[in-house]
């Protein structure tokens, strides 16, 4: 089908998948959003497979410490919270 040749499915949690262009992901859609703000520090949270490359195009990320183990390697940081845990809120302080 169009579909299979076109996208790719990937399983992001118990109830959803992400559906995405075959020649796309995250990371290099970061690197669009890097040209059109040049300059513009990036910074990407991330807790699965499918934010792997986001994570490593990110001038600063995070991940939660329930990430899935890729995504936790490919992050600058994993924080000490879940993303069940207030993640976001632990992000920002940081920042």
């Amino acid at each position: 089908s169009i579909m299979g040749e076109k996208f790719s499915y990937t399983r992001v949690h118990r109830n959803s998948t992400e559906l995405l262009h075959k020649d796309s992901d995250k990371g290099f859609m970061l690197d669009e959003y890097r040209k059109l703000y040049d300059g513009v520090e990036i910074i990407a949270c991330g807790d699965n497979q499918n934010d792997v490359e986001m994570l490593k195009n990110a001038d600063i990320s995070f991940a939660p410490k329930n990430a899935a183990d890729c995504a936790k390697q490919a992050a600058k940081y994993t924080l000490d919270v879940t993303n069940d845990e207030h993640f976001l809120k632990e992000v920002i302080k940081r920042l």
